[in-house]
């Protein structure tokens, strides 16, 4: 199945009318596995499961990436 995974962005970016070139500086802080992981499943609409196979690693390791890079993001949309 293509279930999405039970991760969702950070209230910050709903209250903040963020605009994309925001969004994506603030991406770009992230490590860089993490924030491709937030683009696919976030702007692309893949599964924790597609992106999973097709890095070759395990659905609970994009899992924790995507958790953890949300995580960060939320940090650092607080501090602009």
């Amino acid at each position: 199945g293509s279930e999405m995974c039970k991760e969702t962005a950070p209230e910050e970016l709903y209250e903040k009318k963020l605009t994309i070139q925001q969004l994506n500086r603030a991406l770009a802080k992230l490590p860089l596995k993490q924030s491709q992981h937030i683009y696919a499943h976030f702007f692309l609409g893949k599964s924790c499961r597609a992106i999973a196979m097709a890095e070759q690693v395990s659905v609970r390791a994009v899992q924790k990436s995507l958790r953890s890079g949300l995580k960060r993001l939320g940090k650092i949309l607080k501090e602009n």
